[in-house]
């Protein structure tokens, strides 16, 4: 068949290799200068560097496998990863990106909270409405005590009250989780085993015997991984098709499909089928003319911060979710592990954009804020020297839906079905890669 991908991002690249792998005749429409999407990243310090950490997270052997067959520039690594959370003043000494409540929450606090989300998930058999406001899951499953402070840190992040959010949007916030830190992992270990309730509201690190999955990273960078995808695709016969703006695309009976783009010399080409891997919110605007889905997105804009520092500046950790509410910054990353240097590291905070101070401000808090943060982590009294610093504001880093959106959706999806039938195929916004891969084999197969 003589089938269309539109989008050059990463799912994209996978669903123009699965249906080549299946004997069709593939066309890739990339509307940027190069492959990629967000893992491109961005320059600095003569370096491509990563917008915040971007691993492969829970890939399978299966997935790692069909990763690499584009060829060895495709190569994963598999990572240490090391995570961690600071909130209360203090670094959490376990493995959870999750807040941890004992250093900020008394013990009677903590007992009151496990008291009242046991009792909720007790009482709570209903099937939650697609239009439920992220406030009022939390309310339902977190309890009131615990539900104040996620509200203020989702607004530290976000720059958005949870009662504004679907609560859908909890598969992309990391602190709206079922399970919550209340106690350290040994003592919530032994709850868990003594009360299947317990199992369900209480986190507790995961041992590595029970790891099954990899955190992956492409040993020779995303950009050397997107030139062997892209050479690959060509070897074996994908049309890749760079600078192409899809306009429209037309229905001719139901039998070929017809786009419109400014390359005015393929617009007569006819596709058996097309693929969306590109946003669904784009695909509403190419497909319908209409912008419903957008208008019920909030964007989330970031500061990207990127300091050249000391090696080791945040121990052996691959990130710190910033929960503290007297911080700025919501997220470190060390960006080491992509970076070949034996006395120095570039780290990576991440700032909501729009709070009320200038981008050098904002810098200077980054500093004070790493630093102190460094020093628990490294015993070391003495701040951190920063050799040099870059910074980058992208404008739509995070996209939270906001309530009505998935009931917009849902029309949305039928109309497109209802215009172009079943062979137009509109793959639904994911946002974690593996996500995308299962998203492509429930379609392909």
């Amino acid at each position: 068949m003589h089938v269309a991908v539109i989008g050059g991002d990463f799912r994209s690249c996978m669903i123009a290799k699965r249906l080549l792998n299946k004997g069709n005749n593939v066309y890739l429409f990339c509307a940027d200068k190069s492959l990629g999407g967000f893992l491109k990243g961005v320059k600095a310090f003569d370096r491509n560097l990563d917008v915040g950490p971007q691993y492969l997270n829970n890939f399978t052997n299966a997935d790692r496998e069909f990763i690499e067959s584009f060829g060895k520039g495709a190569e994963l690594i598999d990572l240490t990863f090391n995570y961690s959370n600071f909130i209360g003043g203090k670094v959490s000494q376990e493995n959870m990106a999750l807040p941890n409540w004992q250093n900020f929450l008394n013990l009677e606090t903590r007992l009151e909270i496990l008291l009242e989300r046991s009792i909720l998930l007790l009482n709570n058999n209903e099937i939650f409405n697609e239009e439920l406001s992220l406030s009022e899951y939390l309310y339902r499953t977190a309890g009131n005590t615990l539900k104040s402070y996620m509200d203020k840190i989702c607004y530290k992040f976000y720059g958005i009250t949870t009662s504004d959010i679907n609560y859908k949007a909890n598969e992309i916030i990391p602190f709206v989780s079922n399970r919550q830190a209340l106690f350290e992992g040994k003592t919530s270990k032994e709850l868990k085993k003594a009360l299947n309730i317990f199992d369900d509201t209480l986190a507790a690190p995961r041992s590595d015997s029970e790891n099954l999955v990899y955190n992956l990273y492409p040993k020779y960078g995303y950009s050397n991984m997107f030139e062997t995808i892209e050479s690959n695709l060509t070897k074996e016969g994908v049309k890749i098709l760079k600078e192409t703006i899809v306009k429209s695309i037309k229905n001719e009976a139901n039998n070929y499909y017809y786009i419109e783009s400014n390359q005015t010399s393929i617009n007569d080409i006819p596709f058996d089928k097309i693929y969306l891997g590109l946003d669904e919110r784009y695909a509403e605007r190419i497909l319908l003319g209409t912008n419903q889905l957008e208008k019920q997105t909030n964007y989330i804009p970031q500061h990207f911060i990127y300091m050249e520092t000391n090696k080791g500046a945040i121990g052996n950790l691959n990130y710190i979710f910033d929960y503290d509410l007297n911080h700025i910054t919501s997220r470190i990353s060390d960006l080491n592990y992509s970076i070949n240097n034996p006395m120095k590291t570039v780290l990576c905070s991440e700032v909501y954009a729009k709070n009320n101070n200038s981008l050098d401000k904002v810098i200077n808090m980054c500093k004070d804020e790493i630093s102190e943060i460094s020093n628990q982590i490294t015993n070391n009294s003495k701040h951190l020297d920063f050799y040099e610093v870059k910074s980058f504001t992208i404008p739509k880093c995070y996209r939270i839906p906001l309530k009505g959106y998935f009931k917009s959706l849902k029309v949305i999806k039928n109309n497109i079905k209802n215009k172009y039938g079943e062979k137009l195929v509109m793959f639904p916004f994911k946002f974690s890669r593996k996500e995308m891969l299962m998203s492509i084999d429930k379609e392909l197969g």
